[in-house]
């Protein structure tokens, strides 16, 4: 089943974003390889794949929409670049916070990033 709704967003990727087959089938078997409860982050295949970041967002969109990836928001810290939680609702992100690993404190809009959990194994 998992394959199949795999293959539906490949297909609604060439379409719907105008990627050739053969870079469609790529991202979709590098997404494939994430095993469940692990992070994707928009930037490792914006990188990896050379797309722009619309691109990236609607492809992990997709997705989500299909019940295989659930979007997060990962609160980290700019001071000593370490993750400080996730919240799975954007209301949830608190308006500040402080680092648990150096003391500072911390706006929680601007030290928030969208990330995508896999919530079912390919």
């Amino acid at each position: 089943m998992l394959r199949t709704l795999l293959q539906n967003t490949e297909i609604r990727i060439q379409d719907n974003l105008h990627l050739s087959k053969e870079l469609s089938k790529e991202v979709i078997d590098f997404i494939s390889k994430y095993s469940m409860n692990n992070w994707i982050y928009a930037g490792v295949l914006k990188r990896k794949f050379d797309l722009s970041t619309d691109q990236v967002y609607s492809i992990l969109d997709y997705l989500e929409n299909d019940g295989v990836l659930m979007k997060f928001y990962e609160l980290y810290c700019n001071q000593c670049q370490r993750l400080s939680g996730h919240v799975s609702v954007f209301n949830e992100i608190p308006e500040t916070f402080t680092c648990e690993t150096c003391g500072t404190q911390l706006i929680g809009l601007e030290n928030s990033i969208i990330v995508y959990k896999v919530i079912k194994d390919a």
